[in-house]
């Protein structure tokens, strides 16, 4: 399949847009918890759809609450991956900052390993 470079310079930038705006619609919790750096094609798109609930410094029951309110999130995450991405990062760091806060534990307390 050939498609002209006006065509697929059309097609770029609506699917530039799309994902965009997709991804500014977690760009509220981004910023909360201090995202490092957010692209500008998804900054300009603001944080209007997007919010979050951070109940975080409950000692009992803490939680977080993240809601994308973009219309298409929903029908076309899969495709995006968008949510799948975030949460396998976020698993990622959780491990490896529980890994670091036991070492530091274990080095407080004169711990040694095996």
């Amino acid at each position: 399949m050939f498609v002209s470079i006006k065509s697929w310079n059309a097609y770029y930038k609506h699917l530039t847009k799309t994902v965009g705006r997709a991804k500014a619609g977690w760009m509220a919790a981004a910023r909360r918890f201090k995202t490092p750096s957010i692209p500008k094609w998804v900054k300009s798109h603001g944080t209007g759809e997007g919010s979050y609930r951070d109940n975080s410094n409950n000692r009992i029951f803490p939680w977080v609450m993240i809601e994308n309110r973009v219309p298409y999130m929903k029908r076309h995450d899969n495709d995006l991956r968008i949510v799948k991405k975030a949460m396998q990062a976020q698993v990622s760091n959780l491990k490896k900052r529980t890994e670091k806060a036991m070492e530091w534990s274990a080095k407080k307390a004169r711990l040694k390993g095996n």
